[in-house]
């Protein structure tokens, strides 16, 4: 017995999609979302300092790697209204993780970090970092 083209063609998608470390509908993170983990992760840094004064996330969708979105800090806190930059942070769309690419490069991870990020994976339907197959999990910048 042949089976029709038709038939043929959604056994063959059904299979690639199993084999596929990510499904196409699978959710990912909005900017939004990535900025309230990068402002967790940039106040903990600098939790010690007294009278820090304010700062603002300049956000930038996907010009240096696709799988991240890329924040930059700045500080606006002088008496001139001068703006300085604090900071740089990526954040992995698909599974939250945060990247600290300022100097040197390392994943940001504490208490409170991991609880939003478990939060995100629950509600968004993300994946564990640890249960992607991808060695290079780095931002490009890294």
């Amino acid at each position: 017995m042949r089976l029709p083209p038709v038939l043929l063609s959604a056994i063959w998608l059904l299979g690639f999609g199993t084999v596929c470390t990510r499904p196409l509908w699978a959710a990912e993170l909005t900017m939004r979302q990535g900025g309230v983990l990068v402002r967790l992760a940039f106040d903990h840094k600098v939790r010690h300092i007294k009278n820090r004064g304010g700062y603002g996330l300049d956000s930038n969708p996907a010009d240096f790697d696709s799988r991240y979105y890329h924040y930059g800090v700045l500080g606006t806190w002088s008496a001139d209204s001068a703006s300085s930059v604090l900071g740089f942070f990526a954040v992995n769309r698909l599974t939250a993780e945060v990247w600290d690419t300022y100097a040197e490069c390392r994943k940001v991870t504490f208490p409170a970090l991991r609880a939003m990020q478990q939060r995100y994976r629950r509600l968004y339907d993300l994946p564990d970092p640890r249960a992607i197959a991808d060695p290079d999990r780095r931002p490009r910048l890294c």
